[in-house]
């Protein structure tokens, strides 16, 4: 081991050159493959196996982690953002190219609101409010459902759960 570099134990991944060996030769010209996020990072594990708070969720998208993006970016979904602050709920669905990887990926760009006017008046009021944020889904879908599929999903969902009166959904 080499001083200098405890943050990179258990992460970098090397091209192995023979497949059938146990053992290599240490050269200095080993292609590095990958650089993994680490021991802290939680990786992918299924679909409705975790909440992510926003600030959980900015990193997952920002650092474009490549198990959160294959298994997002293949479906499409309803999923719900919770306000932690006031229990309030926001009841959303994702049915783009890019599923509900895409999706959230608007909420990441728009830090925190994904063009949705009762989140986007939120942060308005409170650039950081959406640190009160927590994203998790109640739906998977297939892409192979139709965007009018989705959304009456979408729209049952929001009828379960009353957040056209009581919640976040203005429609």
């Amino acid at each position: 081991e080499v001083s200098g570099f405890e943050d990179l134990i258990e992460r970098v991944v090397i091209k192995w050159s023979n497949a059938i060996a146990w053992v290599q030769w240490f050269k200095n010209d080993i292609e590095v493959i990958e650089i993994s996020a680490g021991l802290g990072y939680r990786q992918f594990k299924d679909y409705m196996d975790f909440v992510l708070t926003f600030n959980e969720l900015q990193d997952i998208i920002k650092s474009g982690y490549s198990d959160w993006k294959r298994m997002l970016s293949s479906v499409y979904g309803v999923y719900v953002i919770c306000d932690n602050k006031t229990g309030q709920l926001y009841i959303g669905s994702a049915y783009g190219d890019e599923g509900i990887w895409g999706r959230w990926s608007e909420y990441v760009k728009t830090n925190g609101h994904g063009n949705n006017k009762s989140l986007a008046d939120m942060i308005k009021k409170d650039a950081n409010y959406a640190k009160n944020f927590s994203f998790s889904l109640l739906v998977v879908m297939s892409k192979n459902s139709t965007k009018d599929a989705v959304i009456a999903k979408e729209q049952i969902v929001k009828r379960k759960f009353g957040t056209q009166i009581h919640g976040l959904n203005n429609n």
